[in-house]
């Protein structure tokens, strides 16, 4: 008989405000077998893999097993999902730290009928990204776009900030850039649809088939505001802040910001932000069509939700078409975001710098007196 998949479910790992409690973990985490022990001292196993997609594919075979195991833990969950054979919720790292000896899930992912959720969940750095959260990030959306069983992503920061760019203190050092070395774009690469690769902040060079929807709380800043643009719609509280913050450090915008922005907005108001890089509130943000629907603080990614849930109604061979028709090429955009990333030069001879002052403690709350 051939050996059944096996799944852990660990409640300390999942945020205190998301009501989901099941976790699958790469083969490569890093508490991967200290987790398995500890799983089958609760009867529990624990499924292991290589990639998100691997992860997702393995789970979704495990029918009711889910329902079990969900409710012998006493946590709740809807059996309609476990019907349609869909994860409740599956999140990983690849072991980013916060204090000592403690791991923590940087990339949530769940699944709502048809509608997959991705939250950046690093709180306590206002969800700035690292490389490791960027490699999750970007290995969500592709397990997105390959899945039959959903038709519109949501991308949140929970209900305080959506994200604060990329991570400073991590591109101050040589982290920040060994991982920017990384992610060059590559000499052969001429379609960003035809051929898939992750930008600095993860997801920022892919160009799906399906729509993303951002669910914006509180700041989307820098590289967050690069996130949000490379969305395809963008649901803002009226306490969201957008802003190009990062130019009072010297760090250029090499994640689509200069080529989506523009499109967005018009070249002027494009000119505007990303020139002064001064904040944006979620009402001007409304005014000026960079956010596409505003709501009360609190509701971004309930009223994303009913946004992308009233898109998942439609026949999906022609929404997705018209979607395709309605955005530059592939091959237009790698052109775009290839002549973009030229600007990386600015960050060796001015970003590392100011993104060392940013890590000694200037700038912080996007003040831009002390800089």
């Amino acid at each position: 008989m051939a050996k059944r998949p096996s799944l852990v479910v660990w409640r300390p790992f999942i945020a205190h405000d998301n009501p989901a409690a099941a976790i699958l973990f790469p083969s490569g985490f890093p508490l991967h077998q200290h987790l398995h022990t500890a799983g089958q001292k609760r009867n529990l196993t624990v499924l292991a893999g290589h990639n998100v997609t691997q992860l997702l594919d393995r789970a979704g075979e495990m029918g009711n097993l889910f329902f079990k195991l969900f409710h012998s833990c006493g946590i709740g969950c809807d059996p309609l999902w476990v019907k349609r054979r869909r994860v409740f919720l599956a999140c990983f790292s690849w072991g980013a730290t916060v204090g000592k000896g403690r791991y923590v899930m940087t990339v949530l992912v769940q699944t709502r009928g048809r509608v997959r959720i991705i939250s950046i969940n690093r709180p306590e750095v206002r969800n700035a990204v690292n490389p490791d959260t960027a490699a999750a990030l970007y290995e969500a959306f592709m397990a997105f776009e390959t899945d039959d069983g959903v038709d519109v992503a949501i991308l949140t920061g929970g209900q305080t900030t959506f994200c604060a760019g990329f991570d400073l203190k991590a591109a101050a050092g040589d982290l920040g850039a060994d991982w920017q070395n990384t992610i060059a774009i590559p000499d052969d690469w001429q379609d960003a649809q035809a051929q898939p690769i992750p930008g600095p902040m993860g997801p920022s060079r892919l160009m799906l088939s399906k729509p993303v929807i951002a669910a914006v709380e509180g700041h989307a800043v820098a590289g967050g505001l690069e996130l949000a643009a490379w969305c395809d719609m963008r649901v803002a509280s009226e306490a969201a802040v957008f802003g190009v913050f990062c130019r009072r450090w010297g760090v250029p915008l090499i994640d689509g910001g200069t080529v989506r922005l523009p499109r967005i907005l018009g070249q002027g108001r494009a000119n505007d932000l990303i020139l002064t890089g001064r904040p944006v509130s979620g009402l001007e943000a409304h005014q000026i069509g960079l956010a596409d629907r505003l709501c009360p603080e609190g509701h971004a990614l309930e009223e994303a939700l009913v946004l992308a849930e009233s898109l998942t109604r439609f026949p999906q061979a022609c929404l997705r078409a018209d979607f395709l028709s309605a955005r530059p090429s592939g091959t237009n955009l790698a052109q775009a975001l290839r002549r973009e990333w030229a600007s990386f030069e600015a960050f060796a001879t001015e970003g590392q710098k100011g993104a060392a002052r940013f890590a000694a403690g200037k700038g912080r709350g996007g003040g831009f007196s002390d800089i």
